[in-house]
């Protein structure tokens, strides 16, 4: 359903060819490959897949953020894995994958339209003591993370700017606030004067883990609250963690987890898109946002 790209068509010329400057950006948690953690059913990947790459080209994605990609379990009806299979589903797009642990199993990945953007480089760190190699974070034993950035061009313009995706430990642990410190200081650092998009699943709330959100919102501006909210297709929601749920779903409750952070662009309109494509279910247990930009 390109309900957007609808919308499009109905605008006057000059409001579309001023959309051709827009750049939509993005984060979805698509949720990791886990049949024995009661993913089954509806809530199998073999399931949902078509349903999750669908969101990214019906809603005309740019370049979008994706956390909890499975590198190592594969699908008996495809042989490929998590990651592979979205690999096969969006044809247009390339990616950088950053695994969080050094053994192939859970990625952070940006997908971006080859069409539009030039890979000028690319990067990552790990949310630990020591950001340069792989490990638990600050009073972790397990659960190591990663957060993987890449230096993009736009082909028409010339203009560049940073991407940046990460999935960060509970807001309200140490590894979770010493985390979000050393992204915000180390992602600014990176940007330099380059306009910079920080986008992923934080595991916080602006309120409740005021520690680990400053520690991003003191280096980055939150397009949650420097531009309106609208759910599409349907609902009226605000939170982002879905339990599964639909947006229609009286029983619906969840939390912002997932956030769009930048500096040096102009956001125009932030969405939580909550299209289940009639399944009844949501594709995963966090809706995806699409924020659309101008630099």
């Amino acid at each position: 359903m390109k309900h957007l790209l609808f919308i499009f068509l109905l605008l006057p010329a000059a409001m579309l060819a001023e959309e051709k400057d827009v750049h939509r950006f993005g984060t979805f948690n698509v949720r990791y490959t886990n049949p024995k953690n009661g993913d089954v059913g509806d809530r199998h990947w073999m399931a949902r897949r078509k349903a999750v790459t669908d969101i990214v080209r019906d809603y005309d994605f740019d370049v979008i953020g994706m956390e909890e990609v499975t590198g190592s379990v594969r699908d008996y009806t495809t042989g490929r894995t998590q990651l592979e299979d979205l690999r096969y589903l969006l044809p247009g797009y390339s990616d950088w994958a950053v695994e969080r642990n050094g053994r192939y199993y859970e990625y952070n990945v940006i997908f971006y339209k080859t069409e539009r953007y030039e890979l000028l480089d690319s990067g990552r760190f790990y949310l630990n003591p020591h950001p340069d190699t792989p490990g638990p974070g600050w009073g972790e034993k397990t659960l190591p993370r990663a957060l993987g950035w890449v230096h993009l061009r736009e082909k028409r313009t010339g203009k560049d700017f940073i991407f940046a995706a990460v999935h960060t430990n509970y807001g309200a642990t140490d590894s979770g606030i010493q985390a979000c410190k050393l992204i915000g200081e180390r992602l600014d650092s990176i940007a330099g004067d380059r306009p910079v998009v920080l986008v992923g699943d934080f595991n916080m709330r602006r309120t409740d883990h005021k520690q680990a959100y400053d520690g991003c919102a003191s280096h980055f501006k939150d397009a949650a609250l420097l531009t309106e909210t609208t759910c599409i297709p349907k609902g009226d929601i605000r939170h982002t963690a879905s339990n599964w749920c639909t947006a229609t779903d009286s029983a619906c409750r969840g939390s912002e987890f997932d956030y769009v952070f930048f500096n040096r662009m102009t956001p125009l309109s932030r969405h939580i898109i909550t299209e289940d494509y009639n399944r009844g279910i949501a594709p995963s247990d966090h809706f995806p946002l699409l924020v659309r930009f101008k630099f």
